[in-house]
């Protein structure tokens, strides 16, 4: 959910953290302090839109200066299964927002900066069915555009095997359909 979206909510956030990522040193501010001058910064993204892993690391410093020992994801239980065959192995293609990933995540943080780091996903008990049947219980008009699941081209491209799965969880849900 993008900052603009949370002021939405009944009990918005007291502080609301945003991060941007320079994709390119050549590009990026530090780049005169090694002498390059004259260029144009080509591409900002909000991590956000990026892999989970950037925001991950990313987020680190925002965690130290304000001395957050809570690191919250929304990341369901299917994140834990491996979905992607290829030949005889399977992978997990979204590893970096499992379990196993945050644990690694955790240890890591903790042995290097913060001893009482916790990182956890609130959803990750929940299966995606009752994910969507939450949703179609509790969403409002309008809700469902604010948010995304597409990685090709967020919002949505509407071609994806993603957005084909969402569209056929939702669809499943009369009220969330009706709704959205």
């Amino acid at each position: 959910m993008h900052e603009q979206h949370l002021y939405l909510l009944e009990n918005p956030p007291q502080k609301i953290h945003r991060q941007y990522i320079i994709e390119s040193f050549l590009n990026s501010p530090a780049a005169k302090l090694h002498g390059v001058e004259n260029l144009e910064v080509s591409d900002i993204r909000n991590y956000e839109d990026l892999p989970l892993a950037y925001g991950m690391f990313g987020i680190l410093p925002i965690i130290l200066q304000e001395k957050y020992t809570q690191l919250c994801y929304g990341n369901e239980k299917s994140a834990d299964s491996e979905q992607v065959k290829v030949g005889s192995q399977n992978i997990n293609h979204a590893w970096c927002k499992s379990t196993d990933c945050e644990v690694v995540y955790e240890e890591y943080i903790q042995q290097e900066f913060i001893s009482n780091l916790v990182v956890f996903s609130l959803l990750k008990p929940c299966s995606d069915v009752l994910v969507y049947r939450i949703l179609a219980q509790k969403a409002k008009k309008g809700d469902l555009k604010l948010v995304y699941s597409c990685n090709v081209s967020p919002p949505w491209c509407k071609s994806c095997p993603k957005c084909a799965y969402v569209y056929l969880n939702v669809g499943r849900r009369p009220a969330l359909s009706r709704r959205g």
